[in-house]
């Protein structure tokens, strides 16, 4: 494990031969793998991927168990009122739906989902549940 401070500087270091192997978000590396200086052995997610359909899953790779999904949600603080937390969930899902958004945000390796607030509550929980199992697991401790 070699800590960095987000997965550029790691892809950076990967391209540059100073990594042998780098876990990352498909945006930080598609380019590169794109333009044939990266080689993608597999995707983490449960299906491949719609940019990558050559590459395998982990499972089909051999490693059944390894799920690591990326996904990123639009926090607030606690306490915002109900009311508000709803208007800007809807501003959201509206632009989320925008044509030109989605397109480029699947340019980029990115689903566009604009689930609504008590979905995305449940899922973030059970995100955190899982990899806490997943931690306690391999005993890990933080650096």
């Amino acid at each position: 494990h070699v800590p960095y401070r987000g997965g550029a500087p790691s892809v950076t270091d990967l391209v540059a031969g100073n990594l042998d192997l780098v876990i990352s978000n498909l945006p930080e590396c598609l380019p590169q793998v794109q333009g044939g200086r990266l080689r993608a052995l597999a995707v983490t997610d449960t299906t491949r991927h719609r940019l990558l359909p050559e590459v395998p899953t982990v499972a089909e790779a051999g490693m059944p168990d390894l799920r690591i999904t990326s996904w990123t949600a639009i926090q607030a603080p606690a306490g915002l009122p109900e009311a508000l937390v709803e208007r800007i969930a809807a501003a959201i899902r509206r632009a989320a739906a925008e044509p030109v958004l989605v397109q480029k945000a699947g340019e980029l390796g990115f689903s566009l989902i604009g689930a609504d607030v008590a979905q995305s509550g449940r899922f973030v929980a059970a995100e955190v549940a899982r990899y806490a199992q997943v931690v306690a697991a391999a005993n890990i401790r933080p650096e």
